[in-house]
């Protein structure tokens, strides 16, 4: 009888490349999009988070081990880090802090760290004085910190300076499989529960966060990063922590903009605010933003008493981004009317909200509270929708 050898993964990866490879059309180049199709099918449910290093080759991150795909070869990359216990933690920020970008390096988190600081400095400093991130001032991470599905718990920060979460700067690297359990948060400009800013292409990817967020400052908080900006990602990530604030509020992040975009990721923490507060994301702006299948099923509050409001069960405010495949199943709560509706409180600029539901329980609410020189469908589910809908997610 024959035995047929199981394929390891760094088989199914050369695999995964082959197809890819070969479409309908016969061979092509390989492109993330299409090997992500192909990684995906390969390794059924598995957990692998590809990243695209913009130079034609790609890194895959499975479980523990990362592996490089180059013209068309799979090797695997060491790790340059492990991180056991706190002390290790405290060592790899202060080395960041420092001015080690950790750029192309990897590293792991090997156990779950309950963290005893009573005022933790975030991984990344951005100078609470300084205008820009590129501030040479500023230090940052840039390289690839895989969690290992472990959790980083009780991260307590108490502060009125700029940028703060386990992370403050975020400046091109990768965050992923990485749980921020029971934190206590409070910070000024962009805050967040994983990183403050994520920025230049930075990918926060399939982490969670619980516990309370709090910007007290003037703007930008959310449960994953307090904002998503420049070529940025977050994907496959779940906010259960509540966040408040000012403005710019959001259950993944406070303000999205250029080139950046939020995907398959979802709240269930509560969200208080004074103005442009949502589910997802406070304010989504710019042509080239997305959000993208996500839901939310906690509720956003406005404090607000007069004015203008922008608020939202999945965005306060669409400027000019895309929207689609939404579903908010949280009540939106407001003293007044201005720019209020389940799914964003308002679309303008030519941003496009479609294939969006949501389960209104507030018959003075559509989905979208007004939209200016922009396109809005949303759809009202009925009982039986929702309860389809609600069983999934």
């Amino acid at each position: 009888m024959q035995i047929t050898k199981k394929a390891n993964d760094k088989e199914k990866l050369a695999m995964a490349i082959l197809a890819a490879q070969i479409g309908e059309n016969g061979y092509k180049e390989i492109e993330k999009n299409n090997l992500e199709e192909s990684v995906k099918k390969e390794f059924d449910d598995r957990n692998v988070v590809l990243l695209d290093s913009n130079n034609g080759s790609f890194l895959a991150v499975i479980d523990d081990k990362l592996y490089k795909i180059e013209n068309n070869n799979v090797n695997e990359v060491k790790a340059d880090l492990y991180i056991n216990n706190e002390s290790d933690l405290i060592n790899f920020r202060n080395e960041v802090n420092s001015g080690n970008s950790f750029e192309g390096k990897y590293i792991v988190l090997t156990s779950d760290i309950i963290s005893t600081s009573e005022e933790w400095i975030p991984i990344g400093e951005y100078k609470n004085d300084s205008t820009i991130p590129e501030d040479p001032d500023n230090k940052y991470f840039s390289g690839i910190f895989n969690g290992m599905g472990h959790s980083i718990s009780n991260v307590k920060i108490d502060s009125t300076e700029k940028v703060k979460g386990l992370f403050g700067l975020n400046m091109g690297g990768t965050i992923t499989n990485l749980s921020i359990v029971d934190c206590n948060i409070k910070g000024g400009i962009a805050t967040g529960g994983i990183a403050g800013y994520n920025y230049n292409g930075g990918k926060i990817i399939n982490c969670k966060v619980s516990g309370n967020i709090e910007e007290i400052g003037t703007r930008m908080a959310g449960g994953i990063a307090g904002n998503n900006i420049k070529n940025s990602i977050i994907e496959n990530c779940i906010n259960l922590s509540s966040v408040s604030g000012p403005t710019l509020i959001g259950g993944i992040t406070g303000l999205q903009q250029d080139n950046s975009y939020i995907n398959s990721s979802c709240n269930i923490g509560n969200i208080v605010g004074n103005d442009t507060c949502g589910g997802i994301v406070g304010m989504s702006q710019g042509s080239t933003t997305l959000v993208k299948n996500c839901y939310n099923r906690a509720n956003v509050k406005s404090t607000k008493t007069s004015g203008t409001i922008n608020l939202g069960g999945i965005a306060g405010r669409c400027d000019g981004g895309i929207i689609k495949n939404a579903y908010s199943l949280g009540n939106v709560e407001y003293s007044f009317n201005d720019c209020v509706g389940i799914i964003a409180g308002s679309n303008l600029s030519n941003g496009n909200i479609y294939n969006s539901c949501y389960w209104n329980t507030q018959d003075e609410l559509n989905g979208v509270g007004r939209t200016f020189e922009a396109t809005s469908t949303t759809t009202l589910l009925d009982n039986k929708e929702f309860n389809n809908i609600s069983s999934i997610i």
